[in-house]
């Protein structure tokens, strides 16, 4: 049966996964980021070898708290400690996210070598390192095998994982968008923007990407093999979802408007800006 998409949500995403930076989210969105698996951990065979997401436990639960009907911890994830700044850290880990895109913002960061302060500057700023964070709208699967919705929540990533998840956004936008005349005929473009998708490792083998003396595990989106308009049409996030996702994408217009007007060209450290009230994301090892 064709989706007949909530007008409010139609055209709502145009436009919402270009680039941008600083001013944080008027709502809870737990940061999940990249976590890079280590080819040492071959034996365990689980997210630390192959690679994921993860998160802090206290954000997760947080947040959890301030929306409505948001389980915690989230079904399918794993709770295990992880080290950052030389502290022991509770995080929910999973080796894929499912998610619906928002919007997004890209930027760069530059460490002052005499403080160790992190700070961000304009996109693609020389001697920078690249940084991205994307508004998502995150999902579960229930007992049941479906898909039900949890509550927004950031994306984060740092250095080479940024062309690696700009790339698997565009990817599954480009494997639906050939169903969309069946799927949702006659609504714009950006209604893609409403279908659930799989993000982050896959498979049994591990794959390592080499980058001088570091490696990353590369995230990426999941493509099934036999899609069709069907089982485009079973990943619609369904007319209240796709509503309220409309309605974040206003609210969150400062957010991903952050920084628009600054070129790299011109591009500084803020020297006015507090890095001790930087979100919690800026301290993560990527």
């Amino acid at each position: 049966m064709p989706i007949q998409v909530p007008s409010s949500a139609q055209g709502a995403f145009t436009g919402t996964m270009q680039s941008s930076t600083k001013i944080e989210l008027p709502f809870p969105a737990p940061a999940f980021y990249v976590l890079n698996g280590d080819p040492k951990l071959e034996e365990l065979k689980n997210i630390m070898y192959f690679g994921g997401f993860a998160s802090s436990v206290a954000n997760v639960k947080a947040a959890a708290e301030q929306w409505e009907n948001c389980p915690f911890p989230i079904p399918g994830f794993t709770e295990k400690e992880l080290t950052q700044g030389g502290k022991k850290v509770p995080s929910l880990l999973s080796r894929a996210l499912i998610v619906s895109p928002i919007g997004m913002r890209q930027f760069s960061t530059i460490t002052d070598k005499a403080t160790n302060n992190v700070k961000r500057v304009a996109p693609f700023t020389k001697g920078a390192r690249p940084a991205l964070q994307v508004l998502v709208y995150l999902g579960y699967r229930g007992e049941d095998k479906a898909i039900r919705p949890w509550a927004p929540a950031l994306i984060t990533a740092k250095g080479y994982q940024v062309n690696h998840i700009q790339r698997a956004f565009a990817d599954w936008k480009k494997a639906i968008q050939p169903f969309m005349n069946d799927v949702a005929p006659g609504m714009p473009a950006d209604v893609t923007n409403l279908f659930w998708m799989h993000l982050g490792t896959f498979g049994q083998v591990a794959n390592f990407e080499q980058h001088g003396d570091s490696q990353i595990t590369p995230v990426s989106a999941f493509i099934p093999e036999d899609i069709d308009a069907k089982k485009v049409e079973n990943m619609y996030v369904g007319d209240g979802v796709a509503e309220y996702m409309a309605s974040l994408v206003a609210q969150s217009q400062e957010w991903r408007d952050a920084y628009k007007n600054i070129t790299p060209a011109n591009a500084s450290v803020q020297a006015d800006e507090d890095v001790s009230q930087l979100p919690p994301e800026d301290d993560i090892p990527f």
